[in-house]
């Protein structure tokens, strides 16, 4: 059996990335022949984005031929206790002792509920109580792993409270196969929890905020396999880091804007610039820089942060001049070198020269 699992989608409207990103999802699942496909928490970002796009999602999950198991997650929870139809072959988890019989495997699903990790603890023993062991069996979980470090943006939430608090060593001896959980919106992430056994969060499959950065997946795999990562063609940020070298004699501008053509595709930028350079060799003051940039930029970029700094004064001082006449005559390295100028320079900007 073939599935395909991903998360936090957070739809909002169907003119957006997200939508787009779901799309591709569904095309996906159906390109790769799978029998499953899990969305495991956030379908949608709230009750009412559920309520305003439920007859679209219907009619675009009943085009397809295989099926759809989901659970709600904390955004879309209100949504599925209304049992809204989402088409024949889609099915909601709403009951964790009550599992989803297929013939290789049970589906198994904890639905949205606000509480601590002992009264999840208590549901994951019981469920081992009627788990049938001759079959393969998957968890869906929305919620937290607290074997990471991550914190509250990577979830995409601004609450400070822990959602649904689990960690590795409850399953450790439970008879499930794989947690495919969602709730971790930054990037796909693997654990394993015993010989058999595997954690997985893919991932948002959209850039939901721009904590979400680079190209996002989904867990493609095939039951009784380890879980895999796939490559998505879906909007995300990208951060771009370009240092300026205040000795280099080539025009900033132009050292930024070739790092920014060289990056395609559905995307938004964002550009960090740092380092030093002397304006008056290119007669661009750090205003100009950043107005061209965003000028010529506009359509890729989403942001940027300018920690560059322009040190025509420092580069023109005697006491600079003479730094660099003593480096030179040390036997070390490029890199060191440039190490110790722009240390040099920092030093210098601190004081009044």
């Amino acid at each position: 059996m073939k599935i395909l699992h991903t998360s936090d989608l957070h739809l909002t409207d169907k003119k957006n990335y997200r939508w787009e990103a779901l799309t591709q999802l569904l095309k996906i699942a159906d390109e790769q022949q799978v029998e499953l496909m899990v969305i495991s928490g956030d379908l949608f970002d709230s009750k009412k984005a559920g309520e305003h796009l439920r007859t679209e999602i219907r009619h675009l999950f009943s085009q397809n031929s295989y099926t759809i198991v989901l659970i709600p997650g904390n955004h879309d929870s209100e949504v599925f206790n209304r049992g809204f139809y989402l088409g024949d072959n889609v099915i909601t988890i709403s009951d964790y002792r009550k599992p989803l019989h297929l013939k290789q495997v049970d589906i198994w699903g904890f639905p949205y509920r606000k509480m601590e990790k002992q009264e999840v603890q208590r549901q994951i023993i019981e469920i081992e109580d009627i788990i049938n062991r001759q079959k393969r069996n998957i968890l869906l979980f929305h919620g937290e792993l607290l074997d990471t470090m991550f914190c509250s943006e990577d979830y995409g939430d601004e609450v400070s409270y822990r959602y649904m608090p689990v960690k590795l060593d409850y399953f450790q001896k439970s008879s499930f196969n794989y947690i495919l959980a969602g709730h971790y919106h930054t990037k796909f992430d693997v654990r394993t929890f015993n010989e058999n056994g595997y954690f997985v969060y893919p991932g948002s499959p959209v850039s939901v905020t721009r904590k979400e950065i680079g190209r996002r997946k989904v867990n493609l795999f095939s039951l009784g396999n380890p879980p895999e990562e796939f490559d998505l063609q879906t909007f995300h940020y990208i951060q771009v880091e370009v240092s300026l070298n205040p000795l280099s004699d080539i025009n900033p501008y132009s050292i930024i804007a070739d790092q920014l053509n060289k990056i395609q595709g559905e995307q938004n930028i964002i550009l960090n610039i740092k380092g030093y350079y002397r304006s008056s060799e290119f007669k661009l003051t750090e205003q100009q820089l950043i107005e061209k940039i965003k000028t010529e930029f506009s359509k890729k970029l989403d942001s940027i942060n300018s920690y560059f700094k322009d040190v025509k004064f420092i580069l023109d001082d005697d006491l600079y001049i003479k730094f660099q006449t003593e480096l030179e005559k040390q036997d070390i390295s490029p890199e060191n070198k440039q190490k110790l100028t722009d240390i040099f320079i920092e030093t210098m900007c601190r004081v009044d020269i």
